[in-house]
């Protein structure tokens, strides 16, 4: 399905093609509404879309890691297509996110995301807090702030591939720590 439809979306297949598609070999209209079961079935029909249902909860690591630092549009699109936020793609983008009650560690992040990437990040406040509130367990908030500014300036295959998240920051720290600071010549 990723190499046919990556995102989820089936607008364009017809009724007879999704049938064709899943070897069904009785009548197409049958078939498709078994798999629209009144809303709670394979595929759900939103707003002139014919999409699959639950996709980005199947996909949506794939298509996070993929797109996230490649094409963030895209990848807000197709989270606003699976109504993962009820707000318009210029909305998601222009409302600022509520960085004062946060840990400095993690407001500082955030900031320095925003200003590498012109975007907000799309914060997974617990999950995100979880692994800030870990990191100070072993490590001084000055020096996670240090790290988090090699991080973001970081030519790392692996990073600049994986994308600028706060899981990829976790799981390279160790790498960030040993790496001797870049010298620029400007």
């Amino acid at each position: 399905m990723l190499e046919l439809a990556e995102n989820g979306d089936i607008t364009k297949w017809s009724i007879e093609d999704i049938a064709e598609y899943s070897n069904w070999e009785g009548e197409p209209q049958t078939f498709y509404i078994a798999l629209k079961n009144e809303g709670d079935g394979f595929i759900d029909e939103k707003e002139n879309h014919r999409l699959i249902h639950d996709w980005f909860d199947y996909a949506g690591k794939y298509l996070t890691a993929k797109y996230r630092t490649n094409n963030p549009q895209l990848l807000e699109e197709i989270k606003v297509m699976y109504s993962r936020y009820k707000v318009s793609i210029k909305s998601v983008n222009s409302q600022p996110t509520n960085l004062y009650n946060l840990p400095t560690t993690q407001r500082h992040f955030y900031t320095v995301y925003k200003k590498k990437t012109g975007l907000e990040y799309v914060a997974q406040f617990g999950k995100d807090g979880a692994i800030f509130k870990n990191l100070l367990k072993t490590h001084a908030e000055a020096e996670v702030i240090a790290l988090i500014d090699k991080f973001f300036v970081s030519q790392d295959p692996f990073i600049l591939k994986a994308g600028f998240t706060v899981g990829v920051f976790q799981s390279q720290i160790n790498k960030l720590q040993t790496k001797k600071p870049e010298v620029r010549y400007d």
